[in-house]
């Protein structure tokens, strides 16, 4: 968990996508901004601005428990929804594991306790989709 590097006031919050056509807002929002984080072993993750994502896929009756906008969970939320749509890191392919595992070093990273990060780790590993 220790040795992520990220600065978190160079994260900003992402824009609601607006659909034009049926005049509503949709479930999907757009990072603005280039935002990276270096692993331990050195590695950068870039999110590039532009990126459309869902800010995590988190069943209703769970929102309260855990809600898109936690302090602890939007930067894992961004990188995670990022190596799940690219697959890779540096342009090396990742696995799905290894995407799940930095998530959740995230959560621990930014705070969140132990049990409530191993009880959405283990959802995401039982049911994140994506490249994988």
């Amino acid at each position: 968990m220790s040795g992520y590097k990220y600065k978190p006031s160079s994260y900003h919050s992402p824009q609601r996508v607006w659909d034009e056509i049926a005049g509503e807002y949709l479930d999907r929002w757009v990072y603005q901004h280039d935002f990276s984080v270096t692993l331990p072993d050195n590695r950068i993750i870039t999110v590039e601005a532009g990126f459309e994502y869902d800010k995590g896929s988190i069943p209703g009756f769970l929102q309260n428990y855990l809600p898109r906008d936690d302090a602890h969970s939007v930067i894992a939320f961004l990188i995670h929804d990022w190596l799940y749509t690219k697959g890779t890191i540096e342009g090396k392919p990742i696995t799905k594991k290894e995407a799940d595992q930095i998530f959740y070093d995230l959560l621990r990273h930014a705070g969140m306790r132990y049990t409530k990060a191993k009880a959405i780790y283990l959802a995401v590993r039982l049911g994140g989709r994506g490249v994988f």
